[in-house]
């Protein structure tokens, strides 16, 4: 529970950013109610360690539900894009868009933009959030031109309606946005 006082919001949407340690963070972006009292609830995910690999090796890290992220051999750097070496340990967490409580766990509001730069609003059949870290708990990204492979199933009750080939888009957590890639 959290109460800000008297403050100017974007009428467009303000985005809150909520941390904690042993979460991923979460990221809401909200409407606010013009000139009242506005809430929003905001769900938080655990922060498991899902599975760890070698730099040289890459790996694929299963998730119980059936979701995995694989990466390639050498494809990851420090926060300064630097060449990493060593373990990389893996947090990962599919959200199942049959799961009630999945649109509240999602970031943002799925507004996002397009590659042609026009604004949409999406819809989503799962998305994955994964992050990478030294033992120590040091940042790392994907680097070297390479990138990750997000498999995840698609529940039956939505086949009917999903497309055959989906665009990949990603949150940015500065913007508040979804970004077409």
């Amino acid at each position: 529970l959290f109460k800000f006082g008297k403050m100017e919001l974007n009428g467009a949407g303000t985005q809150l950013i909520v941390r904690k340690q042993g979460f991923f963070n979460a990221f809401r972006t909200f409407i606010p109610n013009i000139p009242s009292i506005s809430t929003v609830t905001i769900y938080m995910i655990d922060r498991p360690i899902s599975g760890s690999f070698q730099h040289n090796t890459g790996g694929t890290i299963g998730l119980p539900n059936g979701a995995s992220v694989t990466v390639p051999p050498n494809a990851v750097v420090t926060a300064t894009g630097a060449p990493y070496m060593g373990e990389v340990v893996v947090s990962a967490y599919w959200l199942d868009p049959t799961d009630v409580q999945a649109l509240s766990q999602m970031p943002g509001d799925l507004r996002g933009y397009s590659i042609d730069n026009d604004q949409v609003q999406l819809a989503t059949y799962g998305m994955m959030v994964v992050e990478l870290e030294t033992p120590s708990g040091e940042p790392l990204n994907l680097g070297n031109g390479l990138n990750a492979t997000l498999t995840f199933p698609v529940d039956p009750s939505l086949l009917g309606s999903a497309p055959a080939i989906i665009p990949v888009w990603s949150f940015n957590e500065s913007t508040g946005y979804w970004e077409e890639e």
